[in-house]
């Protein structure tokens, strides 16, 4: 729904449809989890160049009683846009 309210109908549309015919919803939300995939991806590689060797400090997690360092880019995704959000400019 977001996808659409940001772009608009028409706009929606013109990048959902192939040769005139609207996709469905299913090949919809693939390509969004698709499009979604490779901005974690592109994030998470910034964030591991960014943060370097402070990496497994600034992406580090409890839970528990166990500790560890982030390693899916979708949660390397979510903090880094968090400490980016958090960051005195």
């Amino acid at each position: 729904m977001d996808e659409f309210f940001n772009l608009g109908q028409e706009r929606f549309w013109a990048k959902w449809s192939r040769d005139g015919v609207r996709c469905c919803s299913s090949n919809i939300l693939q390509g969004l989890k698709e499009e979604r995939r490779r901005r974690n991806d592109a994030l998470a590689n910034e964030a591991k160049l960014e943060y370097g060797a402070d990496f497994g400090i600034q992406f580090a997690y409890k839970k528990g009683c166990k500790s560890g360092v982030c390693v899916r880019n979708s949660d390397i995704a979510r903090r880094y846009k968090l400490l980016k959000v958090l960051e005195p400019h």
